[in-house]
Order: C-alpha cells, then sequence, then structure tokens
C-alpha cells in the first residue's frame, strides 16, 4: 500500500477523470471471481445443502435466479390475463424492479392496491428491511409471495425469519454470496415447482457458497460495519442515510437522501457508473443507493464519498 511521508497509509483520491482510470466493477452482488476463487473451498455439497434447508425451514428448490423463482411460482399459480397481482413493499413507495414486473406482467397484471381481481399478493422486503405490511394480506384465502432478493437473513420486528410467513417465498443468492448465479423456492408442503436444477450445476453452486454459508453470521456481522462505515463517512460530508436502521435489518445497499436540484439522480448515477461502482435511484423518491456487502472494503468505501463530494464539490463551483 502506498503511505505518505509520515509513514501512513495514503489516502484514496477520487481520480480527476473517469475516462482516464483502469475500472474495476463493484456490484450490488458480493460475486466477483477473484471472491469465487477464494470460496470454492468449502464444506461438502450435501452439508450446505443442509445448512439451506436449516436456514429456509420449510421445502425448498434451487434454482438459477430470484426471477426464474418467481416464473416458477406463477407457473404454479396459473394467474389469468385479466387477473391482478397485488405487490406491497417495506416502504410503501411505488417503485418496483422491473424483474418483479415484468415477469408478472407475462402472466396477469399487477397493481399496488389489492383489488377485487387479486389472484396472489407479491411482499417485497425492500433492501433487507422487512415488510411488516404482509399482515394485511395473511389469512385471506389469497395466496402470499414473500420476495426475499435482497432479505436473504432478514427478519420481521418480532424476530421471526422473512420467508416463512407467505405461501411461497423466493431469495437470490447472488444477493448474498459471491456467486453468479442461483435463487431458491420455498413452497408450501405438497407442492413443488416444476425444475430441477442440472447436478454439475447444483454442485457448483453449492460449492461456491458453502464458504460463507457457513459463516452467515459473521457475513452479516460485516455488512453492519460495512453500512455504519458508510453512514460515517458519509455524515463527515453532511449526507443523511434515506432509511434509519431498524432491528431486523439486513444490510445490502447503502441509501442515502439526494437533492436533486443540485445535481440530477441520474447524472449520479453516470458518474459512480463512469469509476465502475454500480449505483442507482430510489424512483419516486430522492434517494440514491451504492452497495453495501461484505466485500465493499475500506478503500473502496473512502473512493465512493470521494466520488460523491467531489461531483458536489463542482456542481457548487458551477452553481
Amino acid at each position: 500500500m502506498r503511505q505518505n511521508s509520515a509513514g501512513a497509509p495514503a489516502p484514496v483520491v477520487a481520480p480527476p477523470d473517469p475516462d482516464t482510470t483502469v475500472k474495476a466493477f463493484v456490484s450490488v452482488s458480493p460475486f466477483s471471481y477473484a471472491a469465487l476463487d477464494a470460496t470454492m473451498q468449502g464444506p461438502p455439497a450435501e452439508e450446505v445443502q443442509g445448512l439451506l434447508a436449516a436456514h429456509f425451514s420449510r421445502p425448498h428448490v434451487l434454482v438459477n435466479s430470484g426471477r426464474h423463482a418467481l416464473d416458477l411460482i406463477l407457473t404454479e399459480l396459473a394467474p389469468r390475463p385479466d387477473d391482478v397481482v397485488t405487490i406491497v413493499t417495506t416502504s410503501g413507495s411505488s417503485y418496483v424492479s422491473s424483474c418483479v414486473t415484468s415477469t408478472v406482467e407475462r402472466y396477469c397484471r399487477w397493481s399496488m392496491q389489492r383489488e377485487s381481481g387479486t389472484v396472489a399478493v407479491i411482499a417485497i422486503h425492500e433492501w433487507g428491511r422487512a415488510c411488516e405490511r404482509i399482515s394485511d394480506h395473511l389469512g385471506t384465502g389469497v395466496p402470499v409471495i414473500e420476495d426475499c432478493a435482497y432479505a436473504f437473513a432478514t427478519r420481521y420486528a418480532d424476530g421471526e425469519p422473512v420467508g416463512r410467513r407467505g405461501d411461497y417465498a423466493l431469495f437470490s443468492l447472488t444477493k448474498m454470496f459471491s456467486v453468479n448465479f442461483g435463487g431458491a423456492v420455498v413452497f408450501p408442503a405438497g407442492r413443488r415447482p416444476a425444475f430441477v436444477m442440472p447436478e454439475d450445476d447444483r454442485a457448483f453452486l453449492l460449492s461456491a457458497i458453502g464458504s460463507e454459508m457457513v459463516r452467515l453470521n459473521a457475513l452479516l456481522e460485516m455488512r453492519r460495519d460495512v453500512w455504519n462505515d458508510l453512514a460515517t463517512r458519509f455524515a463527515a460530508i453532511g449526507v443523511k442515510p434515506f432509511f434509519a436502521p431498524v432491528s431486523g435489518e439486513q444490510p445490502s445497499v447503502f441509501m442515502f437522501a439526494h437533492d436533486p436540484s443540485t445535481v440530477p439522480l441520474p447524472e449520479l448515477r453516470h458518474r459512480f457508473d463512469a469509476h465502475g461502482i454500480e449505483g442507482s435511484v430510489f424512483y419516486g423518491s430522492d434517494a440514491f443507493f451504492i452497495p453495501a456487502h461484505h466485500r465493499v472494503g475500506p478503500r473502496t468505501r473512502e473512493l465512493m464519498v470521494k466520488i460523491y463530494a467531489k461531483l458536489m464539490a463542482e456542481q457548487g463551483a458551477h452553481a
């Protein structure tokens, strides 16, 4: 590591021109090929399968992705084109990922309201925060699907893990582990999605997530530390988290409040992307999010803050 004249680590400096820099890519997923190489020495596949079974505590099937999981659930429920899938979210925001809406639209309509034609409800645990509004839809005779894509280890306020209250649940393993594919469907007893992952794919997936699955609690602590550190660093330049931490939350991204009258949100996204850091807008809100998983190291976190601070300084100079 480069050091300054006093022998301390040199500070991270946001490059003056992103077009002149070599770019890596920091995603909201912890996957990278370097990380994959480091995680392939885990326990035997069947031990990992047992850990997953204990974690879900219900029958489950490994699938290709979270979106694939939703597709399999809807295939089984078989809604008609005029039916409605109602979507509820943790925040009550009108923003829903196109991964969800485009999948639903292959079958039927969707709405953010409970309607007379509602045949299923999707409760999205946004950004690792439990959707407590699910309770409004349980026991109504309409199947409830828990979308746990960003909430592999999130808990409700009462401590119960998400994924156990609805009739179905879907998980994205790529949001939690250093792997480039994989999801899971949790389904009611006596029902089973019509999919069997090829054995070679299944063995690879279990091997890839095994070394992280056995130390899941440590990973969750690391994610909380990353989130807390980002909150501290951004607070130092006057930027606040968009959501305050809540009990049971599993940090997946760091979302911060941003005034779009200073720098338009699309420009903010472009600047982070130019530096190889995935970020996006929480549409419908004055907020922006960046990765906050266990593989976002301290120098990367410092760079994230420098990128934002530099962009805001440039905007101030041009005002």
